[in-house]
């Protein structure tokens, strides 16, 4: 290898690369962290927010809730996707869950499901999304997110009277012993928002010839928390609760009435 012209009448020196400090490279490996985490908790917070806004149209169930048509109708968020085992009764119960959403975005779907799969009754899961996506809200939203909610209840309790189902609104099934990170997240606003929009459901139903069913004491557990031996996780349910929940499906249907004329 020829040596460079410069280095042929005098010594050449090595370049130096002078390599970050270990305290500097730590330091900007940190910030790089905490920035991608906070871009991260931002864009959580802001799918969140958006469970505050009406969905567009119908949202795509999963499980795929089939084709059937008649029996009843099970609707709402990931505590009704993840209903195992469905209750053995002679009439179809088409679960239609999708989770993560909220009542404000599942009341755009439910006429469509009612049309779809013309049950004789139905019954309706959700809001515990609600609450969670409010509590990441101004005082002033989240006082709004609790009027939308009951009014995306009302609005589908409208819906089924419409169409002579029976509705039954479950309760909200509140968080069970929900873990420090989700706590210190809900600030103790979760808990207070699901009381009220549970308060207002008697209302609501008594408005449109639809019930109310409070799950919790299908679990045998006190008025406010599911009991741990039910408990999947911070908002879910084992198949031991669900085979308790099944109470409230009929054992059987009488026909339905017919709906009113305009």
């Amino acid at each position: 290898m020829r040596r460079p012209a410069s280095c042929r009448t005098r010594p050449c020196r090595r370049r130096r690369i002078d390599l970050p400090r270990p305290a500097t490279l730590f330091a900007l490996l940190a910030l790089a962290a905490l920035a991608g985490a906070l871009g991260a908790g931002w864009q959580w917070r802001a799918e969140k927010l958006a469970l505050l806004r009406p969905a567009p149209g119908p949202l795509a169930a999963r499980p795929d809730p089939g084709d059937a048509v008649g029996g009843v109708l099970l609707y709402g968020d990931s505590r009704v996707a993840q209903w195992r085992p469905l209750p053995d009764r002679p009439y179809p119960v088409t679960r239609h869950g999708h989770s993560g959403e909220s009542a404000i975005r599942l009341a755009a779907g439910f006429e469509d499901a009612l049309d779809r799969h013309r049950p004789e009754r139905a019954i309706v899961q959700a809001g515990v999304n609600d609450a969670v996506a409010a509590s990441l809200a101004t005082p002033q939203d989240r006082e709004r997110a609790l009027a939308d909610s009951k009014a995306a209840f009302a609005r589908m309790a409208a819906a089924a009277q419409a169409r002579g189902v029976a509705l039954i609104l479950m309760k909200p099934i509140p968080p069970i012993r929900p873990d420090p990170a989700r706590r210190l997240l809900w600030r103790g606003h979760v808990g207070p928002f699901l009381d009220q929009l549970s308060a207002a459901l008697p209302g609501i139903a008594a408005a449109h010839g639809a019930t109310v069913a409070d799950p919790l004491p299908l679990l045998g557990a006190d008025t406010a928390s599911v009991p741990d031996a039910y408990r999947k996780d911070s908002l879910h349910l084992t198949p031991a609760a669900y085979e308790r929940l099944g109470a409230i499906f009929p054992q059987t249907l009488s026909p339905a009435a017919p709906p009113p004329q305009s």
